[in-house]
């Protein structure tokens, strides 16, 4: 929720660029719009920037940058380890299925005719 002075100069800076009161909310509206279109994606840094600002009320330019690579490199850390548990799900599945077959394919086989195939 924005502060009343955020809301007043927002209004001040688009009476600049728009002429009627209608003009200004929907060019305010916009504004908003496009704020979340473009910071959502980084969500989860904005989350851990705001959380260590909160711990330690001012951070250097470095410990910015710090909280950043940190969140990013747990993130590509995360979709890794998704990744590769998707992985050993599907060799496992692959597993199965061969196993499956090679039982079929025993069951189907007569003895002899499994001997010829060797």
């Amino acid at each position: 929720m924005p502060s009343v002075s955020d809301v007043e100069q927002a209004v001040a800076l688009a009476t600049l660029v728009c002429k009627s009161a209608q003009a200004v909310e929907r060019f305010l509206s916009f504004c908003e719009q496009q704020a979340h279109d473009l910071l959502r994606p980084h969500g989860p840094i904005i989350m851990a920037l705001s959380i260590v600002l909160k711990i330690r009320r001012t951070l250097t330019g470095a410990e910015i940058d710090d909280v950043i690579a940190t969140t990013v490199a747990g993130l590509q850390l995360a979709a890794e380890r998704r990744l590769r548990a998707e992985w050993r799900k599907d060799e496992l599945a692959a597993e199965r299925f061969r196993a499956a077959c090679d039982y079929l394919n025993a069951v189907r086989l007569p003895s002899s005719a499994q001997n010829r195939v060797q």
